[in-house]
Formats: C-alpha cells, structure tokens, sequence
C-alpha cells in the first residue's frame, strides 16, 4: 500500500540539526517500506501560525509502500515513536517549535475522520 509522509523539523537536538534530523528521520522510514521509498529533497518553509521567532522549517516529503495488511492507526504509531527517538515532547501548543514532525498525508485510498487520525490529511491539497 502506497502512504505519504510529510517531514518536517525546525528545533535542534541532541539528535542533531533540523537537516540532520529530517535527513535521518528519511533513513527510519526506509527501513519500514517493503520495496521502495522515494524521498523529496529538502526544503525550507516559513513557520506558519507559529510565534514570531519561530525558526524556519526544514521539510522533505516521502512516498513508499507498507504492508497491505498494515492498519493506519498502527502506521501512524511507528510514525509516533520515530518522532519520539528525535526528542518529540507533547503536549505542546499546535505550532511549537519541534524537534521532528511526520504527519500521515495519505495511507492507499483510506478516508477516515477519527479524532486522532485523519486521512487524507486535511491540509493535503
């Protein structure tokens, strides 16, 4: 099943700098795709909705293939616990700074409207 990511990091850690972490955070997605994982280059953005001082975004995005008997909850889980090997705290407030960001664009043709998972994503567009 084809499912895309969106990565995104603007806060250094100990993990390294945003362009490392995202760089990295590409690298632990590849080891979950069965047979292709085709990745963005990187990119930066400006923060959006963020605090005046928020620093600019480093962003790539990934397009690979999981099993099709993976759910989308349990996806997005290891998507989660990637996030938190980075040094992801939550809660925090929507547009905080953060060390890593994946968010879940699109898994196969699945559509759900769940409180803790939307698909697509609904700033894909």
């Amino acid at each position: 099943m084809e499912v895309c990511i969106s990565i995104g990091s603007n806060l250094a850690s100990a993990q390294g700098s945003p362009e490392e972490i995202v760089a990295r955070a590409i690298q632990e997605l590849r080891m979950l795709s069965l047979t292709y994982c085709q990745a963005s280059s990187l990119y930066e953005t400006s923060p959006v909705d963020c605090s005046p001082d928020a620093p600019t975004f480093i962003n790539a995005v990934v397009k690979m293939d999981v099993a099709q008997s993976m759910a989308p909850a349990e996806f997005l889980g290891m998507l989660q616990a990637i996030e938190q090997k980075f040094g992801r705290e939550r809660p925090q407030r929507p547009n905080d700074a953060r060390t890593l960001d994946l968010d879940l664009i699109s898994f196969g043709m699945v559509r759900a409207h769940r409180a803790e998972l939307e698909l697509p994503h609904p700033r894909a567009h």
